[in-house]
């Protein structure tokens, strides 16, 4: 009987230990399981991070884009006032002239 119970005692303290492993197999699965979320959201926030960043730049560029066009468009603008005036200038003093000429030949004309 004797070898019988030990064996039982043996059996039970075998069940015992693998009880305890198993336990300490599920605490450092549970560990293992955190520290993997701690890191993914970690990971997560340094990607969205970047993707804002990346975001950033890109309205960044256009910005500056956007301002360079708005210079050529103005310098254009500018351009094209001042040929307008330009022609305006000339075809009054071309005007004031003809009407000089006029007034001159009309006065000959009368004396």
């Amino acid at each position: 009987m004797r070898t019988t119970a030990e064996k039982l005692r043996k059996v039970k303290e075998a069940e015992e230990s693998a009880s305890e492993v198993v336990a300490a197999a599920r605490r450092e699965a549970e560990e293992l399981v955190r520290k993997a979320r701690e890191e993914a959201e970690v990971y997560r926030q340094e990607e969205r991070r970047k993707a804002r960043e990346a975001g950033e730049r890109e309205l960044e560029r256009r910005l500056e884009e956007a301002r360079r066009e708005a210079e050529e468009i103005a310098a254009e603008f500018s351009r094209r006032k001042s040929d307008v005036l330009e022609t305006a200038r000339e075809r009054k003093e071309k005007a004031v002239s003809l009407l000089l000429e006029r007034l001159q030949e009309a006065g000959k004309a009368s004396f």
